[in-house]
């Protein structure tokens, strides 16, 4: 199924978002940003929308749209969704779910480990493996809010001169994860994806709630 033109312009200021071509703290103009992707206002102004509610941007009327500042609390409340979520999807989708997906889901986790750290590209494979992980839960709801709160997740860690967001360690963090989530033990499995997801997060893991890891 083809994606709106809408669609395809939330892509395109996304991915620019992720890779500092939008950067937080600056102003978007609809009409300028119509003109430079070649689209009309409408389907513009319908990616904007999607982006505000996404948590990417504030609007402020007829002052215009905000990329939002990141906030230490912003980047706290995000990293708790992103948890929730996660764990949710571990305890749907551990043992034989991942079992029959364990060569794709090794492939794309190898490809995410291989990345140097902290970089855009490690972060673009980080999340087309964990998008392949929820997919497996069937549940479209889920898959959304997940996808929502990982690309949030990328845009604060890629903007660490604002926020002291923290680096992971390098390592076969993600192959690890698969490898964990084949156990069909739900408890098990949620201690892992917590593991994971608090890896390499600095003082923000240190302020979530607590969690049995071990």
């Amino acid at each position: 199924m083809g994606t709106t033109l809408a669609d395809r312009t939330y892509n395109t200021l996304v991915e620019r978002l992720l890779n500092n071509g939008i950067t937080p703290g600056e102003f978007l103009d609809r009409r300028a940003l119509a003109e430079d992707l070649g689209v009309s206002v409408g389907p513009v102004a319908v990616a904007l929308r999607r982006l505000v509610i996404d948590g990417f941007l504030q609007d402020l009327g007829r002052k215009g749209t905000l990329v939002k500042p990141i906030a230490n609390e912003t980047v706290l409340g995000t990293l708790i969704v992103r948890e929730g979520l996660e764990s949710q999807i571990a305890r749907m989708v551990c043992g034989a779910p991942v079992r029959s997906e364990e060569t794709a889901l090794l492939s794309l986790a190898a490809r995410a480990d291989g990345q140097p750290v902290g970089s855009v590209e490690q972060w673009r494979e980080e999340i087309r493996f964990h998008q392949a992980l929820a997919s497996i839960s069937g549940c479209e709801t889920l898959i959304k809010e997940h996808t929502r709160a990982l690309l949030l997740s990328a845009f604060h860690a890629l903007n660490l001169i604002i926020v002291n967001y923290g680096k992971a360690e390098p390592g076969a963090h993600n192959a690890r994860l698969v490898r964990e989530l084949m156990d069909q033990d739900p408890d098990r499995a949620d201690r892992a994806i917590r593991r994971h997801v608090r890896g390499g997060k600095g003082p923000f893991a240190a302020r979530m709630p607590p969690a049995q890891l071990s």
